[in-house]
């Protein structure tokens, strides 16, 4: 016998579950559905190789597939599908201080034009899965519902890659981890307070944890300039970060590659915008966010991103 037969006899046979024991469990799941849809949001993503991470961002996105209803929870991507592998860095120069980088971002990310206006947030991120590259695209709405979309390869050759491939909606798509989007605008643009608020507000208030939080706000959320410009502040005021380099993506895209523990994070200090994120192997390339126009129908494909929206 092959190990999976010992395995198999030696757990012995396990009864059929009874009609009774059905309806539980059916009941069960559909009241975690139920409270899954009001969930403050404490969002995994599926990451490629297996694993998850556990990401604070927008809301519960609920699929259904067949007669089982199943909660499906997503969240933004994080880091670099690059020329190399892994986050390790091209060192090209003298290496600037991290701070320095950081604060040029902030001046940059400063000087961009504001959505105050905006009723819907367009994201899309790339990410690799068994050699091939996949795209999320996630709509988020001011007031209600949003949509995410993934999409990939349909010669999928690595099959864990394939629960990849949905559309669903999102519910109470307005929130980014502790915030509404009306609290998003409101934090303080002094990083000085900013940092407190942050540090008391995310689930992990340490140092490294700090530096992953920030990061999700910066690309993943509507945060308006001035609160962008304070985020790259708080990041640059953070102990132990450290520049290793430059770093190309698959996109042709050049950053400063910022590192702390097992997060790294590449930035275009001159655009103050974050390109790409590895977080223990797994990568993410932030391909655009900005306002959209509208969220997409389910049915059918969905709007482009308004011509507002930022490309990285």
């Amino acid at each position: 016998m092959n190990p999976l037969d010992d395995v198999l006899t030696a757990a012995r046979p396990v009864p059929d579950i009874s009609p009774d024991g059905l309806r539980s469990g059916r009941a069960a799941l559909d009241a975690a559905v139920a409270t899954g849809l009001r969930a403050p949001a404490a969002e995994a993503r599926r990451k490629p190789g297996g694993g998850l991470r556990a990401r604070v961002l927008i809301g519960t996105a609920v699929a259904t597939a067949g007669a089982a209803a199943a909660a499906t929870v997503i969240a933004m991507p994080s880091s670099p599908a690059g020329r190399h592998t892994g986050p390790a860095a091209t060192p090209s120069g003298p290496v600037m201080a991290s701070a320095v980088v950081l604060n040029q971002a902030a001046q940059a990310a400063g000087s961009q034009p504001g959505w105050p206006n905006a009723q819907y947030w367009y994201s899309e991120d790339k990410y690799p899965c068994g050699g091939q590259l996949y795209t999320s695209r996630v709509w988020l709405s001011r007031h209600g519902n949003g949509v995410v979309e993934k999409t990939g390869p349909t010669d999928i050759r690595d099959s864990s890659c394939g629960a990849d491939l949905f559309t669903a909606p999102i519910i109470d798509s307005g929130r980014f981890g502790p915030y509404t989007w009306s609290q998003l605008q409101r934090l303080p643009t002094d990083p000085a307070k900013l940092k407190p608020k942050l540090m008391a507000d995310f689930p992990s208030p340490d140092q490294p944890s700090l530096f992953e939080d920030v990061e999700i706000l910066l690309v993943g959320t509507p945060a308006p300039p001035t609160v962008r410009a304070a985020l790259f502040k708080v990041e640059a005021s953070i102990p132990g970060v450290t520049v290793t380099g430059h770093y190309t993506d698959a996109l042709g895209r050049t950053g400063t590659v910022l590192n702390l523990g097992r997060s790294t994070m590449v930035v275009d200090p001159a655009s103050g915008v974050v390109l790409d994120e590895t977080d223990s192997g797994s990568t993410v390339m932030y391909v655009t966010q900005g306002p959209a126009a509208s969220e997409p129908k389910l049915s059918g494909p969905g709007p482009s991103p308004s011509g507002s929206a930022e490309s990285h």
